[in-house]
């Protein structure tokens, strides 16, 4: 991990834990390990202080210093501006003169996209092509010499979106990358995979019990007027329970959840119709908290 983007992830300390060692110690250190477990719960165990992985925002200066490698490695040819932490985001303004010139050869621009991120791989955090998915791609037009003759419109450069991170075979939701190229070069690289990401070797909650903690729960149904709000009842949940990362953004850091992806189906009649879900709901499972809602389908 390089040391200027996010320099590293934390390791929060157990308060819990700490109180009752000083609590031992005012009481002379008489107390054994299975006393400690007495004071502390039968929950100390499954305490995990690594989890979750946790990235904090960089300072002004940090970022300022971080822009301008950004810009020096891309020869001041990238428009792509760098988030809080240091990192590619898809923000960006045409910031430079797009090459009129038409594109034949799409795998060879693949190639240098593919490239590109690698060498900025500081900022995208991707460190080896072969990781890299293609998901969508598109030719962009625009004209070559722009006097409104016929038949100037032509590929002059490509947009290629690559598929989300993969981190220890675990797909990481919000890391897909776009891409944008001209003939000469990419002048664009938009978003960014995560460095390091810490997964907890057992699961504190199944996906039976993440199901469970969700029975009664209140989920908001957007498009519909007649009822714009869902409580959960036991037999709603359809398709196979699947496990992912999620990056979950507060005010100034952002923490790697592991979660358990579930889908919500919309019932009326206690009874799951055939179909997609309605929503996919995130429950971390190591800490059982709900985390992300996404409705699927507009209900009428």
């Amino acid at each position: 991990m390089n040391t200027s983007v996010a320099d590293t992830f934390s390791r929060n300390a157990s308060v819990r834990t700490f109180a009752a060692y000083l609590l031992i110690f005012a009481m002379g250190g008489s107390l054994g390990c299975d006393r400690l477990t007495d004071l502390l719960g039968d929950d100390l165990s499954e305490e995990d202080p690594s989890y979750p992985t946790t990235y904090y925002t960089l300072t002004t200066s940090q970022l300022g210093q971080a822009t301008e490698t950004f810009s020096q490695l891309n020869n001041g040819q990238i428009c792509t501006e760098l988030n809080a932490y240091g990192w590619c985001s898809n923000n960006w303004t045409l910031c430079i003169e797009i090459v009129r010139q038409e594109v034949f050869d799409r795998a060879g621009q693949i190639s240098m996209m593919k490239a590109s991120l690698v060498a900025s791989r500081q900022f995208s955090v991707v460190a080896d092509s072969n990781s890299l998915v293609i998901s969508k791609s598109w030719a962009r037009g625009g004209c070559i010499l722009c006097d409104g003759s016929e038949g100037d419109i032509t590929t002059i450069g490509w947009m290629i979106e690559f598929e989300n991170q993969v981190y220890n075979g675990l797909e990481v939701l919000d890391t897909r990358l776009t891409v944008l190229t001209d003939i000469e070069k990419v002048w664009h690289m938009g978003g960014h995979w995560y460095p390091e990401v810490y997964i907890p070797e057992t699961d504190q909650f199944s996906p039976e019990e993440a199901k469970q903690s969700l029975i009664g729960i209140e989920l908001q149904l957007e498009g519909s007027y007649t009822n714009p709000s869902y409580i959960i009842p036991a037999g709603s949940f359809i398709e196979q329970v699947g496990k992912f990362i999620i990056p979950l953004e507060a005010a100034d850091s952002v923490e790697m959840r592991v979660v358990w992806r579930i889908g919500v189906k919309y019932i009326t009649n206690e009874n799951v119709s055939d179909g997609l879900a309605t929503w996919h709901v995130y429950v971390d499972s190591s800490t059982g908290e709900l985390v992300r809602t996404e409705q699927l389908v507009i209900i009428n």
